[in-house]
């Protein structure tokens, strides 16, 4: 009687983990399906005798066609590789860790004698305790004792490491007996992670399960199904060696049919595989999967994506708007255009090249001018007269939005729709430019104030008048003084009081310093008197206020660098575990909550990064 229930036991575990042919014929071999991704295709054949059986041995259709690239690996062969990868945490103490080594050991003696062997723990920490090898001595001596326990179940990052064993040992046909009473805890790695570098080893997961109160059959039945595996799920550890002992059975006599399938998606196939020396062929069928893009199971191209994307299809109608405007204002302009360009179509072919280059320019400079009357352009058209920017506004503004423009359909494309929102950096990038030069000037100017008021001094000492004066300073100073104060002597020849002309230059450099040589100039035209001694008391104003600004930029000097710190932390950050980790980061970007707390988090850096500015910048 005991023995009946012992021969039930290796029965029942035998069908649990497959050892039972998915379709067999009678007395002959028997086949089971084990392919995991489309198009590749795998198919274990267990022979009813020992014999050697090659590729020129078998014979595969589909749908009455002959299948290419076909190849059988034998069992045992020199890249067969098992690996044993039993969980090692504390939920394991006691009779189960006992009995998973007696299951492994069950497993090695049962195991074909060509199939090398690795064995890796894990926990919280996973640890390859025997590469890959044939040596019967070092399997016995690793399978002997039981491993050190710890908490953690990292299974995720064994499986990853248990791949990395494979590769290492060269396998074309790689197993992993994957044993664990609990869910993944832990891991660094993703389950996406673990069955990609599984698929790249053609690794195929037998998975398991010790009943437990942590246990979930979820993560183990989703590896076995998606690396063409089995799952088995035992209640107790004392059903683990007949489990294991099956498992080893069945991959000792198994041969491994693969090859890469051509049929169009969606479409019931029928699979027919004839084994010379047996009448009877092999017959299994299988549905082809739909064509799905958002599963990687084909791919487009960066061509592809940027022709059908959404972004480009903006991009094109935009320029097609205006080719149809550019042409219809060339139409109607034909009769009105430059002398010297209808001249130069009968003189000089370079000449309407450059006539026409000119006219390009001078359409966009025109509507720029249109444009310039408005607010926002307005500003920036003061902004690059300040900044001394040699590009013409109009054209800089077209370049920043057309280059923003492009950017974003790349991005859209390369990246992800939200994406096209970064293409703004560029008309940003653009403005912040254009700031940056007006900043610069207008610091320069006031740095050389001083020294410009000490030559208008000893002008008016030498016997000049205050806009003879002027004019000595504006010879004699280095830009960017000298270009705005000819612009003061240039006004005051129009006949522009010489204190309104010192004024603007004021508004333009935002100069409060200004203020006072614009009243001495108001001062000397209403009442007279000698200026010199006026204008020096006010350069040695300048300078004492200057030396306040140092000691207080000195002061703040610590708080700038925190603002730009805490600024630029979290984008390095970012973009740190985007190289290092890639997938880590997709629910941030690839879900509605995950990209709603990503804007909150910029917009609180940008927040916190601009009160820290308004706290350190003390305008004196």
């Amino acid at each position: 009687m005991k023995r009946l229930v012992v021969m039930g036991t290796v029965a029942a575990a035998a069908l649990a983990v497959g050892l039972g042919a998915a379709v067999s014929a009678e007395g002959g071999p028997s086949l089971t399906d084990t392919s995991a991704r489309f198009p590749d295709r795998f198919y274990g054949i267990q022979l009813p005798e020992r014999r050697l059986l090659t590729a020129s041995d078998v014979s595969v259709t589909e749908n009455g066609q002959d299948v290419d690239n076909l190849s059988v690996t034998s069992p045992g062969g020199p890249g067969s590789v098992a690996i044993l990868t039993i969980d090692a945490s504390n939920s394991m103490k006691g009779a189960p860790i006992a009995d998973a080594m007696k299951a492994a050991r069950a497993f090695a003696a049962r195991r074909n004698p060509g199939t090398a062997l690795g064995v890796v723990f894990f926990n919280n920490e996973v640890a390859v305790a025997l590469p890959p090898t044939r040596d019967r001595v070092a399997i016995a001596d690793v399978l002997a004792e039981p491993p050190a326990l710890a908490e953690g179940t990292k299974i995720y990052d064994a499986l990853g490491v248990s791949a990395s064993q494979l590769e290492t040992a060269g396998a074309t046909t790689g197993s992993v007996v994957l044993l664990t009473d609990g869910d993944d805890v832990g891991s660094v790695a993703t389950e996406e992670v673990a069955l990609d570098r599984l698929h790249a080893e053609n690794a195929r997961v037998f998975a398991v399960g010790l009943r437990s109160d942590a246990y979930s059959p979820e993560t183990l039945q989703t590896l076995a199904t998606e690396t063409g595996g089995t799952y088995t799920e035992v209640s107790g550890s004392s059903s683990l060696a007949p489990v294991f002992d099956a498992l080893g059975f069945r991959l000792a006599k198994e041969y491994l049919v693969f090859y890469r399938s051509l049929v169009k998606p969606e479409q019931q196939v029928d699979v027919v595989i004839r084994i010379e020396g047996y009448d009877q062929p092999l017959r299994t069928s299988y549905t082809s999967p739909a064509l799905n893009l958002a599963d990687g199971t084909v791919s487009k191209s960066f061509w592809d994506r940027l022709v059908q994307s959404w972004a480009f299809m903006i991009l094109i109608a935009v320029a097609i708007l205006w080719l149809l405007a550019y042409g219809v204002r060339k139409v109607l302009s034909v009769r009105r255009g430059p002398m010297r360009g209808r001249i130069a179509q009968y003189v000089d072919p370079d000449v309407e090249r450059l006539e026409a280059t000119d006219d390009v320019f001078d359409r966009i400079e025109s509507v720029g001018r249109r444009l310039e009357r408005k607010g926002p352009m307005q500003h920036f058209s003061d902004m690059c007269s300040v900044g001394a920017v040699d590009m013409r506004p109009s054209v800089l503004a077209v370049l920043g939005f057309v280059g923003g423009l492009v950017l974003a359909v790349l991005l859209a494309v390369i990246w992800a729709p939200w994406a096209f929102l970064l293409g703004a950096l560029v008309p940003l990038g653009v403005w912040l430019y254009v700031r940056r030069k007006v900043h610069t000037r207008r610091k320069r100017f006031g740095e050389q104030l001083p020294e410009d008021l000490d030559v208008l001094a000893a002008a008016l000492r030498a016997g000049h008048s205050l806009a003879g004066g002027f004019a000595v300073m504006a010879d004699q100073a280095a830009e960017p003084s000298r270009s705005e104060f000819r612009r003061v002597v240039t006004d005051e020849q129009l006949g522009i009081q010489l204190d309104e002309a010192l004024d603007r230059v004021g508004l333009r450099m935002e100069n409060r310093d200004m203020d006072q040589v614009a009243l001495i100039a108001l001062l000397a035209r209403e009442t007279g008197g000698s200026s010199a001694e006026v204008i020096d008391q006010v350069a040695s104003n300048i300078r004492a206020r200057m030396d306040v600004r140092r000691l207080v930029h000195t002061l703040t000097a610590q708080g700038r660098l925190a603002r730009w710190i805490v600024s630029f932390m979290p984008v390095f950050l970012v973009l740190a575990i985007y190289v290092i980790f890639p997938n880590y980061l997709d629910p941030l970007f690839n879900t509605t909550v995950g990209l709603a707390m990503f804007i909150v988090a910029a917009v609180m850096v940008i927040a916190g990064s601009l009160v820290i500015k308004r706290i350190v910048e003390i305008k004196i």
